[in-house]
């Protein structure tokens, strides 16, 4: 185990958690929060930081294991299948026949049956709400997680050890025909998507970390840092001018630097290790496909209750809430599913 990954993933979680709180609170209670959308939104940043993880672990899994078979591409596929889909379709036919007995509960997402089989798919579908997500809305990010583990199989497959950079250099080029497209269909959604790009600087920084080539240290701290915060600047002041596929570019490099930062400082963290993040690591997915059904529950009945709460009590309350579904989703739920399938894979 890679102690500083599974930190990144409780940040990235939590990120996400803690920035859809904030816009739930605000859609719900109908009022501002007295912080500035560019604050709270860059909380977002924590799907491109599991992005960069993507690109980093899978560059570190096909490293190790190369895939020199037809048949290992394929076990390489359904190891990825089953650690991603078993929780995700359950959640999904959840809501799915919760739209159709209580379609009332639901704010703008009308039960549609073409919707689930396209959600069942990972398929972007412009559905009742006007959006692009599948019925679980977070799922639209494995749509792209699974895009990147087909890209990365085949390419390993094919050109060997080479393949991870293959796969890298295709993602490079490909984040460059974005310009012209306007993702008017389902297909230019999956293979266009501007934040596909991020999987390469994850590859990256495991080329980086198997060549220990990542540097440690106070310096390499201080200067990863000073970067960060001048990107972070960057976006907040051009907040109204950098557009998605910009801003796709402009999160990526600040996820590889927050992801430089914790790998780099992977002894400190084996020797300092905290249960807490630990486990939070181990939860994060569980944590991001159920955090919106905790948000959407929670602010429903406060505001069914009429009980008048301070943001500052409630934005704590509903992320606690959060982590405790997702630890117990992932304990009770999502841990003995995925072991099922692998005893039988």
């Amino acid at each position: 185990m890679i102690i500083s990954v599974q930190y990144l993933r409780a940040l990235a979680s939590i990120l996400v958690v803690i920035v859809h709180a904030f816009e739930l609170h605000r859609i719900y209670f109908k009022k501002s929060i007295g912080i500035s959308e560019k604050i709270y939104m860059f909380g977002g940043i924590g799907v491109d930081i599991f992005f960069v993880i993507s690109g980093f672990i899978m560059m570190y899994i096909c490293s190790k294991k190369p895939l020199v078979s037809f048949s290992q591409f394929l076990k390489f596929f359904e190891n990825r299948v089953i650690r991603i889909a078993p929780l995700y379709l359950l959640i999904t036919f959840f809501l799915a026949l919760s739209l159709f007995i209580f379609p009332s509960l639901f704010n703008r997402t009308k039960f549609d049956f073409i919707h689930l089989i396209y959600s069942i798919f990972f398929i972007p579908y412009f559905n009742s709400a006007e959006t692009w997500h599948p019925i679980l809305a977070q799922g639209w990010t494995l749509t792209y997680e699974f895009l990147f583990y087909l890209l990365m199989g085949i390419s390993c497959w094919l050109f060997g050890k080479r393949g991870v950079y293959v796969c890298a250099f295709f993602l490079l080029i490909n984040y460059f025909f974005n310009a012209s497209l306007d993702y008017s269909t389902s297909l230019e959604r999956i293979f266009f998507e501007p934040r596909l790009i991020q999987f390469s600087f994850g590859i990256f920084l495991g080329a980086l970390f198997l060549s220990n080539k990542i540097l440690a240290g106070v310096l390499p701290n201080l200067l990863v840092s000073f970067l960060c915060i001048i990107l972070v600047m960057y976006w907040v002041i051009n907040f109204e001018l950098v557009d998605d596929i910009q801003r796709a570019f402009l999160w990526g490099v600040i996820s590889f630097l927050i992801c430089y930062f914790f790998i780099s400082n992977e002894n400190f963290l084996n020797k300092f290790k905290s249960n807490f993040f630990l486990s939070l690591g181990d939860s994060s997915y569980s944590l991001y496909l159920t955090h919106n059904i905790v948000l959407a529950v929670a602010f429903k009945l406060l505001v069914f209750s009429k009980v008048h709460l301070s943001f500052y009590f409630v934005i704590p309350l509903v992320i606690s809430l959060c982590l405790f579904v997702g630890h117990y989703t992932y304990t009770f739920i999502e841990r003995p599913i995925t072991l099922i399938f692998k005893k039988k894979a």
